[in-house]
């Protein structure tokens, strides 16, 4: 039960992180239109220009990190009921 918990939290986690980055994805995006002429890139020669893209990678990574853990922690908690539960 304590493992289905943990990655239930740690699901949780991940989708908070993964809002942040996604905020961050449209303030860096806004910050760099200008400089970047709307074209990002993770090869961009200028800095700026890579945020948009470095968060959007973020953005996926976490966002998928935390439907699997969530899947997995759902998964553990109903093992754990099934072996617990009486015949």
């Amino acid at each position: 039960m304590a493992k289905g918990i943990v990655l239930l939290l740690l699901a949780l986690l991940a989708f908070l992180i993964s809002w942040y980055c996604l905020l961050w994805v449209f303030s860096s995006g806004s910050l760099a239109v200008i400089e970047c002429n709307g074209s990002y890139s993770l090869f961009h020669e200028y800095m700026r220009c890579r945020w948009p893209s470095i968060a959007n990678a973020l953005w996926l990574i976490t966002g998928l990190a935390s439907l699997l853990l969530l899947f997995f922690g759902i998964k553990a908690l109903k093992n754990r009921a099934r072996r617990v539960e009486p015949n």
